[in-house]
């Protein structure tokens, strides 16, 4: 029942104008709705106040995770120090709601001997399948936090397939509510998300050729892969920056080229001041991954910014970076944090650091380079322009390509990833 302010205050404590004023609004407080309008006279009834429907929030137990493996085949052979690729291999992940809403993951895969804590494939498809899916099912699927905790109860490894599932159930989400994926992560701060351009491996006429055309066509930042070889790589980095004068911004990637054969950091550091004076924006991951003392060492001896990605796995790799002042800038691909769970909170943690991030993977697939512009549109003071670039080296991929305004991918309110999934063209290129 609704009371009045007055009921709760004893007769004995009214003067006789408080006793008024209480008998004047109880009188318009009349608990039947029927109040007298002393201004006209005359009864006056109150409309019922509309009460909107209860609502219904979508369910968001998952009721079903599957996955297969695909292979994806590139444009052109990329190469870098430890590897080359003519074709990518990924793992799909389809994850169904009780709600009926759908979402899509992917995960890029080395292959062996390059796959990263020995996960093939084929495991990653056998882990989502008969492990990680089955002990998930059942799960609210907003509570990433359980979810990846259940996941490593199940299996203490397997960062790409768990990357695949974590992509797949923010797709998810994203269709139940309605909204993008980077509206889920806080975002998006940006909807138009810049990347970079990276060049691999190539002989120096034809790198400075694609150096040219990459400058012809916009692009700001280049990218290029050195490692292999020390002579080589000053030779490339001089016929560059020869014709491209120093307005054009590169950079330069070892992928942990000078580890074992190079690995000690006295030489690792001679070979980095050797490139350094190409004025370079960054110098990425020039030891191995294991070796945060010898990157440390790197990063203190070299005056340009040094970026740590190989070593960058987990939120406990980037509290030790920082700690040991191993780099002076953080990369996060998402198919090494397990997905945009874990990705976040080593952003916050760079935040609170006062540390930059870089972002992206140049090696992937559509819906994997998507899920990193949410997350880096979502991520305030990231060290733009990313790397989520992959997807512009698939000749065939299992969804259509991103959307793309010059050199930025363009995000929109489309719900989920807000990528076109085909999954009759994804299925034609099942291998796993």
């Amino acid at each position: 029942m609704r009371c009045s302010p007055f009921s709760v205050m004893s007769a004995g404590t009214f003067s006789p104008g408080m006793r008024k004023a209480r008998w004047r609004y109880e009188k318009r407080y009349d608990m039947s709705r029927f109040l007298y309008c002393r201004c006209r006279g005359r009864p006056y009834i109150v409309p019922e106040k509309a009460q909107s429907p209860p609502r219904e929030d979508p369910t968001m137990k998952i009721e079903r995770v599957a996955a297969y493996g695909v292979l994806l085949p590139q444009k052109v052979v990329y190469t870098t120090a430890v590897m080359s690729y003519s074709e990518l291999q990924t793992v799909v992940t389809e994850v169904t709601l009780e709600g009926g809403a759908t979402g899509v993951g992917q995960a890029s895969i080395s292959r062996a001997p390059y796959s990263a804590f020995g996960e093939t494939l084929e495991g990653a498809v056998n882990a989502i399948n008969n492990y990680l899916g089955p002990a998930i099912l059942g799960l609210e699927a907003t509570a990433m936090e359980v979810v990846h905790r259940r996941m490593e109860a199940a299996l203490t490894a397997n960062p790409f397939a768990k990357t695949s599932i974590d992509i797949a159930l923010h797709d998810a989400v994203g269709h139940a509510l309605g909204i993008p994926v980077a509206a889920l992560l806080g975002g998006p701060i940006v909807k138009e998300v810049p990347f970079l351009y990276s060049i691999g491996n190539f002989p120096t006429d034809e790198l400075v050729d694609k150096a040219v055309e990459a400058v012809e066509n916009g692009y700001t930042l280049l990218k290029l892969r050195v490692g292999i070889d020390q002579k080589t790589d000053v030779r490339n980095l001089a016929a560059v920056r020869e014709r491209l004068g120093d307005d054009i911004h590169i950079g330069v990637d070892f992928n942990a080229g000078l580890q074992e054969a190079h690995g000690r950091p006295d030489k690792a550091i001679a070979w980095v001041r050797a490139l350094e004076r190409f004025n370079l924006d960054t110098i990425e991951q020039p030891v191995g991954a294991w070796d945060l003392e010898g990157l440390a060492r790197v990063t203190a001896a070299i005056d340009t910014p040094i970026v740590a990605d190989e070593s960058m796995w987990s939120l406990h790799d980037a509290q030790r970076i920082i700690s040991m002042h191993a780099a002076d800038i953080l990369k996060i691909k998402l198919i090494k944090t397990r997905g945009l769970h874990q990705a976040r909170k080593i952003a916050n943690l760079c935040e609170s650091a006062g540390v930059p991030l870089v972002i992206g993977h140049g090696i992937a697939g559509v819906v994997q380079n998507a899920a990193e512009a949410h997350f880096a549109a979502s991520v305030p003071g990231w060290k733009a322009p990313g790397e989520f670039n992959g997807f512009l080296k698939m000749k065939q991929d299992i969804a259509a390509p991103l959307t793309v305004v010059g050199h930025n991918i363009i995000l929109t309110d489309a719900p989920g990833l807000g990528v076109d999934y085909q999954v009759s063209e994804a299925k034609s290129l099942k291998v796993a």
